[in-house]
């Protein structure tokens, strides 16, 4: 007996999961498809779905009777979340039912009369019959590992007994691997040694060469200068320990941009984080220690007076 070969799991493009929302005109329906999409739900779970399961706290949905029978949550978008409270306020009727979604008649929502809906807006669309209901729930987990998540985090969202069902998804992610040939690292390593070999003879000149009394070593001055002088060193410390001292580089990866010294600056962040130090010794420090930053926070505060190199 031969084996039956397992199909690859479709995907939409953002493209296509673009037109096929477009092409949904009834609210009640394209909200039923966002959460399919959002939460990962299959079409048993979404017919239901309890008002008391959503979680606008936590941002969550609890997931009861799920297949065989397991509960689980699963995240709730912030999407989801606006589009329930307008269909609830503007769409639903008043009925006596915790039910989310109902029928035309009132009644609770049928699986039946959702992959009607879907194959209506699929043709709509123009994507391939292949496409279901269940293709969102695909796009779900597909998504979330090539954002990051992991096997483990989207096995329990997705509600899988087995870690081997999520692993499906990992064939069809489009993932950047992450990881850097060992030859490469070498490489990089011969480079930065060539880019900082000449850093001893530039601390010699600024006052940190041996026999120096250690009282008479400036280290913050000699890091300003050297800092100043070379594009290539993004930050750089200098810690005295009896007669040794310590030097630690970090490379820069880009030359930082120069300020006229005539003129006042912000020194914005670049990623997102959280400070864990900050030494303003120059403007006006405008985070503090804790503080989560995102991408272009101001940090520090009218810098002025010297070239100051932006990183």
């Amino acid at each position: 007996m031969r084996k039956r070969k397992k199909s690859v799991y479709k995907v939409l493009t953002k493209e296509e999961l673009s037109t096929f929302f477009k092409c949904v005109d009834d609210y009640k329906f394209k909200t039923i498809f966002m959460i399919a999409y959002g939460s990962g739900l299959r079409i048993g779970e979404i017919v239901n779905l309890h008002i008391s399961d959503i979680d606008s706290k936590k941002m969550r949905i609890f997931v009861r009777e799920g297949k065989g029978n397991k509960e689980r949550y699963t995240i709730l978008s912030k999407t989801s979340l606006e589009m329930l409270r307008t269909y609830w306020s503007k769409y639903r009727k008043p009925v006596k039912s915790d039910k989310i979604f109902l029928t035309e008649l009132d009644e609770p929502m049928t699986v039946g009369v959702i992959r009607d809906r879907f194959r209506r807006y699929r043709r709509k669309a123009g994507l391939n019959e292949k496409v279901t209901m269940h293709t969102l729930r695909h796009c779900y987990a597909t998504n979330l590992i090539e954002n990051g998540a992991t096997l483990i985090q989207v096995k329990e969202l997705m509600g899988h007994s087995n870690i081997r069902s999520t692993m499906e998804y990992v064939h069809v992610a489009n993932i950047d691997l992450g990881l850097e040939s060992p030859l490469d690292v070498f490489m990089r390593g011969e480079e930065d040694g060539k880019n900082i070999e000449n850093l001893e003879q530039d601390l010699e000149e600024n006052g940190l060469k041996v026999g120096e009394l250690k009282s008479k070593v400036d280290t913050k001055g000699i890091i300003n200068k050297i800092r100043l002088k070379r594009a290539d060193i993004a930050w750089m410390g200098i810690e005295l320990k009896g007669t040794n001292a310590i030097v630690k580089v970090i490379k820069a990866d880009e030359k930082p941009e120069i300020i006229n010294e005539e003129d006042y600056c912000n020194i914005v962040s670049n990623k997102v984080g959280v400070i864990t130090k900050i030494n303003a010794q120059n403007g006006t420090a405008n985070v503090k220690v804790g503080d989560t930053v995102n991408v272009g926070t101001t940090l520090i505060n009218r810098v002025d007076g010297r070239k100051i190199h932006r990183n």
